[in-house]
């Protein structure tokens, strides 16, 4: 029984074939990424730390959130994810040894991109100024935590 390669590595595999440098599509390492990815936990997870232990954030996330159910997330994600700065994207990776996500810092193109050329995964998106989190789960949907998010997907699911 062949094992899967890690997360990681699919990922490096794809940011070499669309040609991505270490700067456009960058993993954080261990010291960088546990202190934001506990900001992350602590701003959006009821559950505060405890939740980066848990696989899935979704059922845990604090406070207002919209969902919203697609087959076209990766659309929805090129309309409503700001051009314009530089963010988080948080794959969740449960075949990990020690905590089940990896960091990667990047621009929401070079994200949608990625996300394009892989397999599907759980995965979200958080801007660095922890003022929303946006991410996919297994049944193709979207969910948003905080205000901007929430309303860029409520517009994309009611229009107006």
């Amino acid at each position: 029984r062949t094992m899967l390669p890690q997360l990681r590595d699919l990922l490096r595999e794809v940011a070499e074939r669309l040609d991505l440098d270490t700067e456009s599509f960058r993993l954080l390492g261990p010291y960088e990424y546990q202190s934001i990815l506990k900001s992350i936990a602590e701003r959006f997870l009821d559950v505060g730390e405890t939740g980066l232990g848990y696989n899935w954030w979704w059922d845990n996330f604090k406070g207002e959130t919209e969902s919203l159910q697609t087959d076209r997330a990766l659309e929805v994600l090129s309309k409503v994810l700001p051009s314009n700065e530089r963010l988080w994207l948080v794959a969740n990776d449960n075949r990990k040894k020690l905590g089940s996500f990896w960091l990667y810092e990047s621009d929401a193109r070079t994200i949608v991109r990625v996300l394009e050329a892989s397999y599907r995964f759980e995965y979200y998106v958080v801007s660095k100024k922890y003022a929303w989190l946006l991410g996919e789960h297994h049944s193709q949907v979207l969910v948003a935590v905080g205000g901007p998010m929430i309303t860029a997907l409520r517009h994309e699911k009611y229009g107006a």
